[in-house]
Parts: structure tokens; sequence; C-alpha cells
């Protein structure tokens, strides 16, 4: 007797397991499968987008143990897809090629002969494919639905051998932009899209290290391409690290400890700030700076405006001054309870980049070189070429007269870049954040990605009594306060 399509349907996927969610896993010619994926409202375009590669996604199509049970759920359908394939196939090749095709020829063969040997199956095949059609159409409708509240990603978040997942998509996109910038600043350039990915090293480790625990829980079982991908990714993260893990707390520390006294003779505490040009919180920077009570004040990207009021709130507290406004956010003022030996403000490279170098006598008598530095941060238009030959100008200077220095300000630069450190190698100076902490001043406005730029260095003739970044004002800088003792 003459097998209708229906019954054919429930008979050709006896073989194949059922899912939980009711549907199970059929072969079906490629012009149904394709018109019936077309028809659940971009399904074959969801699945194509979670990675199932086009054979796999035209291969296998789902149909409930009745028609009448199509297209009640678009969840269920996916459901029912990836539990089908977790089921019936395994590994990398998921279904031979021949197979499908041996099925596809068995359904034409079907079909043909119950349109030419079964009269009274012809009405009822119409009445399925008229009701299929219908059914379809409340497909389309319930899966644009469920794809419209969030239901199809839910669905396609589930596992099946190697998992089907948006979620992976979006995660290896930003593990492949981390692997990107992490190789970036290798190349040794100055152009400022190299260089400025040596400013964010600790949130990259962050971010790669959260991208292997996400690899790892979503392809526990996967294959070598996997595991050699986050291999690849465990292996930035310890880059990054030797970079940034000697600043950590705990770590080995650079610059000796002393306890912080009051009245010691040798003993200087040293404020340094951006305030900001555009900032107008004059009132809060003041009372950061009555509250701290430092030794010396230095303040960047001051206008006529910020050292006409500092000057005039800090006149009783700090008697020698030596302000150079500007309005190119390049101006400096320095505010000194110490005499100031031969102050001069002098342009190193750039001449409309300011830099100040004066002699500060102690309460014990001492002399110490002090340097107050702002060079010129990477932008779209500059490179790092003229704050590096600034900052290694200084050093060698610092090198040359051989004597206790002290350098602070806005180097715009990060503690671990290569320029940095070559500064502090060339001019003896010591950075204190090494084994105590990032100390991280910028960007005021956002915690998390905060990385240090303002400095406060010394030559190996101190000892660090304390260190600490001070509540914001206003500006997109946060305040650094250090006070160090000039050993015996």
């Amino acid at each position: 007797m003459p097998v209708g399509r229906s019954e054919w349907t429930e008979r050709r996927v006896s073989n194949f397991e059922r899912c939980p969610a009711g549907f199970t896993v059929g072969i079906e010619s490629r012009r149904q499968q394709r018109h019936r994926a077309v028809a659940a409202a971009g399904t074959h375009a969801a699945l194509r987008a979670a990675g199932i590669p086009r054979r796999r996604c035209w291969g296998v199509v789902m149909r409930g143990q009745e028609h009448r049970e199509i297209g009640t759920d678009g969840r269920g359908f996916v459901a029912g897809f990836c539990c089908g394939l977790r089921r019936r196939m395994s590994g990398s090749r998921m279904m031979r090629v021949a197979g499908v095709r041996q099925r596809r020829r068995r359904s034409h063969e079907i079909g043909r002969h119950t349109d030419r040997n079964s009269d009274k199956s012809a009405p009822e095949h119409d009445r399925t494919s008229l009701s299929l059609k219908r059914r379809d159409r409340k497909f389309t409708k319930d899966v644009s639905r469920s794809m419209r509240a969030g239901d199809m990603v839910t669905a396609l978040t589930r596992h099946s051998g190697r998992p089907l997942n948006i979620s992976a998509v979006f995660l290896t996109g930003l593990a492949l932009i981390a692997l990107v910038t992490t190789v970036l600043p290798m190349i040794p350039l100055t152009a400022w899209w190299i260089r400025v990915w040596d400013f964010p090293r600790a949130q990259l480790a962050v971010l790669l290290a959260a991208a292997i625990a996400g690899f790892v829980s979503l392809r526990p079982y996967g294959n070598i391409v996997d595991w050699t991908f986050v291999a690849g990714l465990a292996a930035a993260v310890a880059w990054q690290l030797i970079w940034v893990g000697p600043y950590l707390r705990g770590g080995p520390r650079e610059m000796k400890s002393c306890d912080p006294g009051e009245d010691v003779p040798n003993s200087i505490a040293l404020l340094t700030t951006n305030v900001l040009q555009s900032n107008r919180t004059v009132e809060a920077m003041i009372e950061t700076v009555v509250t701290a009570d430092p030794d010396i004040f230095f303040a960047v990207e001051v206008d006529e405006w910020w050292t006409t009021r500092l000057a005039d709130a800090l006149r009783e507290r700090y008697s020698h001054q030596l302000l150079y406004p500007l309005s190119n956010e390049y101006g400096l003022a320095l505010f000194s309870r110490f005499e100031l030996i031969e102050p001069e403000v002098r342009f190193v490279f750039d001449e409309a980049i300011p830099s100040i170098r004066t002699g500060v006598r102690l309460r014990s008598g001492a002399t110490v070189s002090l340097y107050g530095v702002h060079p010129r941060p990477p932008s779209l238009q500059q490179d790092t070429t003229e704050r590096d030959i600034e900052l290694l100008r200084v050093a060698k200077e610092i090198s040359e007269r051989a004597g206790p220095a002290i350098v602070l300000g806005d180097l715009n630069d990060v503690a671990w870049s290569r320029t940095t450190l070559q500064f502090t190698r060339v001019g003896g100076l010591l950075d204190p954040r090494r084994g105590r902490g990032f100390y991280n001043t910028y960007p005021a406005r956002w915690p998390g990605f905060r990385y240090p730029l303002d400095y406060i260095f010394a030559t190996a003739h101190f000892r660090i009594c304390r260190m600490k970044v001070l509540p914001g004002m206003g500006s997109d800088h946060l305040p650094l306060l250090a006070e160090f003792r000039l050993s015996n």
C-alpha cells in the first residue's frame, strides 16, 4: 500500500532519537529544506551567524511527532535542532554527504510514488500541504516573536557537542582584539596607534583572563584549534603581566621605606596634579592643597585664570612661587614652602612646551634638584618622539649632575612603558610605585580604566615615607601626594 507523506516522515525519523522539546531530526529534499528555513523567519541566517556550516543548516530539519505540532514554538525548534545534533551526531564531521544525498533521493522517490499510485492519499496530501503552509505561517510569526523577545538567542546558547553560541562569537571577537593590541606595542615604532596600547596593559590582562575563563566554560570539549587559541590567550596574559607585574602590591620594592614623621629636617612632601585647564573648581583644588599640606605643590595645565586664583589663595602658605601660565594647556605653577635656588622655566625640546628646573633647600640645609615636566601626549596627529626626547634629555642631565634629584609632573606615559623605564634607568631614578601598587591617576571619572600618568620619581638618595592618591577635584586627573626623606 502506498505510503503517505506524513506517514513516511514518521517512519523515516524513527531511526533518530527524539529530543526533549518533542522534536526529531528528519531529512528532506534541498528544496523543501530551503523553503522551510526561509519560512522560519531568518532561522537559517541565525544558525549561520552562530557558526553552523551551510551543509549542516540544509542537511537537517525539524519535524514534530505529527504535522500538527510543527511551528508551535520557535525556541523548541532550535532547541530540538541542537539536541538532535548533539545526540545523533558528534565530532567535527557531523553528517556524511553520502548519507544526506541518499536520503534526498529516497525523499523524491517516495514523493513520486505517492502522487502516481495513491489517489486516496492525494486529497489527504493536499490537505496536509495546505495545513503545513498555514502552520508554517504561524511558525514564522512565533519565531519572529521569539527572536524579538530574545528566546532565539537563549536557545542558540545551548551546547551541541561544539557550542552554537552567539556569546562565543562575541567573546572570540573581544579576544582577538585583545591579542592584536597585545602584539602591537612589540613593534619598535613611535606611532601613536602603536604606543597608545602601552597604557591599558592591566585592563587587557584582565580582559584576556576573562576570555580564557569564558572559553573554558563554553567549550569544555573543544578540539585542538580551541585549545591552541586558549593557549595563545594565556601567553598574552603572561606577556602583559611581565610588564605590569612589578607594580602589583606585595612585590619587590625598588625604593626603601621610612616611617613618616613631622618636622623631620631631611623630609620633603610633594603634591602634583593636572588641574585641567577648562576646569573651574578652584575652591576644591585649594581645599585639597590645604588638607594635604605638602611642602611643594606643582600644577600643570594652568592658565592666567588658574595662576591668579592659586597665587592669591596660597601666598601666605607658600612664600616661594614660580608661575608660567599658558593658554595651550601646558602652563606650569610651582608653590614651595622651601627656598628655591636659581629657579628657571626652560624649553627642553619644543618651544611651546615648558618645564621647570630649580634647586630646593631643605630644613636641614641640604640642596635637592627639582624638575617639573609635562611633555606632549600621543594623539591622532602626534607620535611619541617629542615626549621621549624631552624625558631622556632630563634623565641625562640628572645623571650628569649626580646629586639628589626629584622629578614630578604629568609624564603622559605609563610606568611600564619602554620610554619611562629608559628614563628612570638613564637618570638613576627610582619608582616608589614598584611593589606598592599602581596609584592610578587618570582618568578620574572611570575607575576601572585608570592607569598611572602622574609621577614623583626620586634618586637613590631618598626613601619613601608615604604615597597616596587624593580624591578628585573636578579634573580628569587625581592628585598624587608623596613624602620622601633624604638619607644621611
